[in-house]
């Protein structure tokens, strides 16, 4: 029976990116030893953005492209290691805003990159002003034989983004976070990643921040929508595992991906189309 290892990591970040640096290495080395296979950082594990009048951790100043220390440290770390980790950084661009990318890293390389699509222009807040828009890729890497997918924080409200990498060929989605705290908002979390596995009959891995303002409750959700395992505002990383035999199984007795019968389109808009259209 292939199985695989899925492990999710929560802290609260500092705007310190060495601080943080330190905290993601240390739960490489955890994962490390517990022989995981799947290990996914939150979003922007590089830097916790505080409030606005926080200056430091709203300076542009410290940002980094990949090939920068905090990405190429955490790839060093899984050389020689059967570890793949999915960490979110705030990636330097040639635009005044920076990227805020997710990378996939394995064996000493980069293997995949997704920059986030959606932005969270939403309960007063306006990510777009401060962040470049991204335009995926929405593609597919292995770890261990699985298809992985990847997808960013306000992404999992939606549904086409996850539907585009199970049409993809994903089996476990990884779901790096910082969720900002608010009234109903863990239960708008819960629903929603419960509602993105379940639908598309994926494993998914989400991993948030944690602390005053983001709410954690970093979880591994079956393909039937069943939580396997939770954290709730504590800092720390769960471990469990995931088969082939019951991804296949659940695929079997609930067939949605093969019952569809409304199409949508697979690819992101352009990020000028989605400007003009406001």
């Amino acid at each position: 029976m292939s199985m695989v290892k899925l492990a999710a990591a929560q802290f609260r970040g500092t705007a310190d990116w060495q601080e943080n640096l330190k905290t993601c290495l240390a739960f490489i080395a955890d994962a490390v030893d517990q022989g995981v296979d799947l290990l996914v950082l939150p979003e922007a594990a590089f830097r916790t953005r505080q409030e606005s009048q926080d200056a430091e951790a709203n300076s542009t100043k410290e940002l980094q492209p990949l090939t920068g220390p905090f990405v190429q440290q955490i790839v060093d770390a899984t050389r020689g290691t059967t570890l793949t980790v999915v960490v979110g950084t705030v990636e330097m661009t040639f635009d005044p805003r920076p990227s805020n990318t997710l990378v996939a890293a394995a064996e000493g390389e980069i293997r995949a990159v997704y920059r986030k699509i959606h932005l969270y222009d939403a309960f007063s807040r306006k990510e777009s002003e401060r962040v470049l828009p991204g335009d995926g890729p929405l593609s597919v890497f292995q770890v261990k034989g699985f298809n992985v997918g990847m997808m960013t924080c306000y992404d999992v409200r939606f549904p086409e983004a996850a539907r585009a990498l199970a049409v993809r060929g994903a089996d476990i989605i990884a779901l790096p976070a910082s969720w900002v705290a608010g009234p109903h908002k863990e239960a708008h979390w819960q629903v929603m990643t419960q509602a993105r596995a379940l639908e598309n009959t994926c494993f998914v891995v989400a991993a948030g921040k944690t602390g005053p303002t983001r709410i954690g409750m970093s979880a591994v959700i079956d393909p039937l929508g069943i939580v396997r395992a939770q954290l709730g505002g504590e800092e720390g990383m769960l471990v469990t595992t995931a088969s082939r035999d019951e991804l296949e199984s659940t695929r079997l007795a609930l067939p949605l991906l093969q019952q569809r019968r409304i199409r949508t389109e697979l690819d992101p808009l352009p990020a000028a189309e989605l400007s003009a259209s406001k």
